[in-house]
């Protein structure tokens, strides 16, 4: 029976982190194709459907306004510090702060970005909020 329980827990445990590994994962794909300019790449890994929330009740909703978000941004240093990730493999939260260096300057601020598993099986941006 102990046994049982462990190996329940090691699982339990294991399905726990899927989601941190492969957020993390995307969130290092996002900044290095921001990096070599290509804001595209970073538009592609939020849904059709996604919405970005920013200060002063800054919001973009749809493919056509996230690609028009990030693809002028060129020659950035961008990098995300992701302090707690939660919820399951197919809807999970993301919390940190990101730190964004263009020739505009340094812009840091706290996020929360919800993900949201796709029909096509990627785990996809679904709402990112920051200040």
């Amino acid at each position: 029976m102990k046994r049982l329980i462990v190996v329940l827990l090691f699982s339990l445990s294991a399905f726990a982190e899927a989601p941190r590994a492969e957020i993390e994962r995307l969130n290092r794909e996002m900044t290095a194709a921001l990096e070599r300019g290509d804001g595209l790449a970073v538009a592609a890994i939020y849904a059709d459907d996604a919405r970005i929330a920013g200060p002063k009740r800054q919001t973009l909703e749809g493919r056509e306004a996230i690609d028009g978000y990030w693809s002028p941004i060129k020659d950035a240093k961008w990098t995300l510090e992701v302090r707690e990730v939660g919820g399951s493999k197919d809807d999970a939260y993301e919390i940190g702060v990101s730190t964004l260096t263009s020739a505009r300057g340094t812009y840091t601020c706290d996020f929360v970005v919800i993900w949201k598993r796709g029909a096509d099986g990627k785990l996809r941006i679904h709402l990112d909020l920051y200040n």
